[in-house]
């Protein structure tokens, strides 16, 4: 990946956490045993796994089923932030029904709510998305980030990647 590349991944997984009025009020969950978000009838499990310290937070943004919308400042259904735990991070959110999503995540170690970066662009901070998309050329299609949630408490696993 070349540095062009780094920086779009960057702003992209820049955009899933800027703050905002909606993500300010954002409570921070100490693991899965409480689920994120306006309850429904549907759960989604997530494990972030080759979690490298137990400091800051992980940030964990959901987008639904809307490629236009995936990885856009707003673009979200939510995020919640859950204190890191090392190797694996558990969290759990609601999702508004059964359907397709994509999942975003990034280790927020300074717990600054947002993604850092080094000074030539690349992101300082451990990422990931559902389906353990490729970042090789940059931020994942939504294609290649979307999943089925097809009943409540279905799970994911999300690799973390550091650079």
């Amino acid at each position: 990946m070349n540095i062009s590349r780094f920086a779009l991944l960057t702003l992209a997984l820049t955009a899933t956490g800027a703050p905002s009025p909606t993500i300010a009020k954002v409570r921070v969950l100490a693991d899965e045993t409480e689920c994120a978000g306006t309850p429904s009838q549907m759960r989604l499990y997530i494990s972030v796994t080759n979690v490298r310290e137990a400091k800051g937070r992980i940030a964990i943004t959901i987008y639904g089923d809307n490629s236009k919308k995936f990885l856009v400042k707003d673009g979200s259904l939510q995020l919640a932030r859950i204190v890191a735990k090392r190797p694996i991070t558990r969290a759990c959110l609601y999702v508004p029904a059964s359907g397709h999503y994509a999942v975003a995540i990034y280790h927020d170690e300074n717990a600054n709510s947002r993604m850092d970066r080094k000074p030539i662009g690349f992101p300082a901070e451990g990422f990931g998305f559902s389906n353990n998309s490729s970042t090789v050329l940059g931020p994942p299609s939504f294609k290649a980030a979307r999943f089925p949630v097809q009943r409540d408490g279905d799970r994911i696993t999300i690799k973390m990647k550091y650079l």
